[in-house]
C-alpha cells in the first residue's frame, strides 16, 4: 500500500521543498492572525510538515493524520470518509489531494472545523502524464491551476497565499474560510 501513495519517494527533495513553503506560508499566516495556533496535519506522512515548523522556530498545537500512520503519534485519518472530531484553527494537505476521491467535499468537512486550509497539488501542465502514469501514481486528480483555485473556492475558501515549489510543477496555497 505504501506505492499507492508515493511513500517509497518520500525523501526526495520536492517533498521537502513543499513542506518547508507551507511552513513559511504558516509562518506568515500566524504573523497575519496570531490566534492560528492549532494544526491539524491530515496525510502528514512521515511528519515533514512537522520537522519545517520546528526549523522555522514556529510552535503550533500540531497533530498529525495519516491514513497509514508512520509515527506512534500519528492518528489514523481517512479524508475520503472521517471528519475531525474537534475544531482546529489551519488544517494542511500536503502531497494528498491527487488522490481524494471526492476534493470538493473533504475540503467542505474541513471547511465545518477549520477556518483555514493550506494544501499542496501538483499541477496539470502542457505535456501531462498519460492515463497510465496517473493510474501508476494513484492520482484521482490532476487539476490545472485555475481548476484547483476554482474548487477551492467552491468548496468556501479565498486563498490568502500562494506560490509554486523550486521545481514549478506544484501550487503551494492557503485559504480562509468565507
Amino acid at each position: 500500500m505504501t506505492d499507492r501513495f508515493n511513500l517509497t519517494t518520500q525523501r526526495e527533495p520536492g517533498w521537502i521543498e513543499r513542506a518547508d513553503l507551507a511552513a513559511r506560508m504558516l509562518s506568515a499566516l500566524r504573523d497575519a492572525d496570531p490566534s492560528v495556533q492549532r494544526l491539524a496535519d491530515i496525510g502528514c506522512g512521515d511528519r515533514k510538515l512537522a520537522r519545517a515548523l520546528e526549523a522555522a522556530g514556529l510552535t503550533m498545537d500540531y497533530v498529525g493524520y495519516d491514513l497509514l500512520p508512520q509515527h506512534e503519534s500519528v492518528q489514523r485519518f481517512d479524508l475520503d470518509s472521517d471528519r475531525l472530531d474537534h475544531p482546529v484553527d489551519a488544517v494542511a494537505l500536503l502531497g494528498v489531494t491527487e488522490y481524494l476521491r471526492d476534493f470538493r467535499s473533504a475540503l467542505e468537512r474541513l471547511r465545518a472545523s477549520s477556518r483555514y486550509v493550506l494544501l499542496s497539488h501538483v499541477l496539470r501542465g502542457p505535456r501531462p502524464p498519460t492515463p497510465q502514469r496517473l493510474a501508476e501514481l494513484g492520482w484521482v486528480n490532476h487539476l490545472s491551476d485555475g481548476e484547483l483555485r476554482s474548487l477551492v473556492a467552491d468548496a468556501g475558501f479565498e486563498i490568502c497565499q500562494q506560490d509554486m515549489t523550486p521545481d514549478g510543477k506544484t501550487r503551494v496555497l492557503c485559504g480562509r474560510r468565507t
